[in-house]
């Protein structure tokens, strides 16, 4: 997934870090700065990116020069990254679909913009995966399997054949989803759960089997 135009981080925390080495040991493309909106970071660097603000993105980036790359983590900010994604696709700017080089997707897959997949990942043949999704370190996407726009799917999840995940959802760590399953949009499912029964809209479930305990 190596193109020519330059690339633009927002963000500079942990996740930053693990989209940084991904660029940059899988030979992505060339990283001209990161953005941050929190001013103590401003004039600093990370990994040796300098660190600007977003107005600098602004004033030195035309949408059609720069590829963004969405760096900020998922724990949490869910919703912040799509206000984000979208405010820069409303003012013409594009994200860059990353893939680590020891992350596999098929060939028969499909990968929207701005989309980010780990080392360690795998996506089957047949899943459709939406825009700012991140499958995160060595997650697991079978075959036919739907994940729409703005979820996380965190490190070591696992989603048999068929598995669809509504918008704006957040998938814990070594969860284990069983084929066919359908978990609805803006759900959180706690690390370390065992989904056997589809889950609403709107849900915050956990244990093994996962049940529902709450609203978000």
């Amino acid at each position: 997934m190596k193109e020519d135009k330059a690339l633009v981080i927002l963000g500079s925390g942990g996740h930053c870090k693990v989209i940084i080495d991904c660029i940059v040991s899988s030979g992505l493309g060339k990283i001209l700065f990161l953005a941050d909106y929190d001013p103590k970071k401003q004039g600093s660097e990370l990994f040796g990116f300098g660190i600007e603000s977003e107005d600098e993105i602004f004033r030195r980036c035309e949408p059609e020069s720069v590829d963004l790359v969405l760096g900020i983590g998922a724990t949490g900010n869910l919703q912040k990254r799509k206000i984000i994604f979208e405010k820069f696709k409303t003012k013409g700017y594009s994200f860059r679909t990353i893939a680590h080089k020891n992350s596999l997707f098929s060939s028969y897959s499909d990968i929207r913009e701005g989309g980010q997949i780990f080392a360690g990942a795998i996506v089957q043949a047949g899943a459709k995966i939406g825009e700012n999704v991140i499958l995160n370190t060595s997650a697991r996407i079978d075959h036919d399997c739907r994940i729409d726009s703005h979820c996380h799917i965190s490190p070591g999840a696992i989603l048999c054949g068929n598995v669809f995940v509504g918008e704006n959802t957040h998938i814990g760590a070594g969860t284990v989803i069983r084929e066919g399953i359908r978990i609805g949009s803006n759900c959180i499912v706690g690390a370390g759960s065992v989904v056997v029964k589809d889950v609403p809209d709107g849900s915050l479930c956990y244990g093994n089997p996962a049940v529902p305990v709450g609203k978000i």
